[in-house]
Parts: structure tokens; sequence; C-alpha cells
């Protein structure tokens, strides 16, 4: 289906993906996403990319929004859940390239504004990240 989209858009349009969808089905086409929190987008003339203080602008944006979640769906949740992972790939980059400052400061926005005692993560999984992560940046290299 999603090869089918692609030959009938010709690249005439950018394509959107939802941050749900599965990397393995992305067809190879990685270096022309580029991630917009909430969502990818296929391009292959803007490859633009977030300042960092540009990204968490935005992110601080989207997790205030924490404040309207419904912590009884867990429909809600795991779109949550998706949020705080995009964030993690980000803190997770900034570790790789050794701007572990950056990386902390996103791991602090992430508490500050998601907590996960008063949003938990839908899934085990999301708090064993998050734990990984906040010890990842508190360490001393």
């Amino acid at each position: 289906m999603f090869l089918n989209l692609l030959k009938e858009n010709k690249f005439q349009r950018e394509l959107f993906f939802t941050i749900g969808f599965m990397e393995n089905q992305r067809l190879g086409l990685e270096e022309f996403l580029s991630s917009l929190i909430v969502a990818d987008k296929l391009s292959i003339s803007d490859k633009s990319l977030w300042s960092f203080e540009d990204y968490k602008k935005d992110i601080s944006e989207i997790l205030k929004l924490s404040k309207y979640l419904n912590v009884n769906s867990p429909d809600l949740l795991r779109i949550f859940d998706n949020i705080r992972y995009s964030l993690f790939i980000k803190i997770q980059d900034y570790l790789i390239s050794n701007e572990k400052e950056k990386a902390k400061e996103l791991m602090n926005l992430l508490d500050k504004l998601a907590n996960e005692k008063k949003y938990p993560y839908h899934e085990e999984n999301g708090k064993k990240c998050a734990d990984y992560f906040r010890k990842q940046t508190m360490e001393k290299r």
C-alpha cells in the first residue's frame, strides 16, 4: 500500500507518517525523513533540521498538553508514550554525538512536563527507557 502511494504521488507532494509507522515498513527512505515530533515528513527536496532550541521549544509545547491527558485511557497513554519515545530517540542522538548537556536538558524537560509518576507509561518498557536515559545523562564520562 505504501509503495503504491509513493508511485501515485511521484514525489509531487510531501508525505507524512505518524510516529507509530514502523521503521521496517518505510522502504529504506529514512534519509528523506524529517521528524516533526508527532509525525515524520517524507520529502526529497527539503531535509530541514531543527535547531536544538527550536526542537526544545516545540517538544515543550507538546508536553505541556499532558495536563489534558486522561490517565485512565490506555489509548491516550499509548499515544503519549509515542511522543516520549520520539524524545528518547532525540536524547539518544545527542548522547551518541557526545552532546550530553543537550540530552540532559531534554531529559529534565521530560521529567518536569511529563513525569511518569503523574503520567504513567502504558508499558513497563517506557519507564525502563526513561530510567536508562536518566542514568546516561547523569553519568560523568
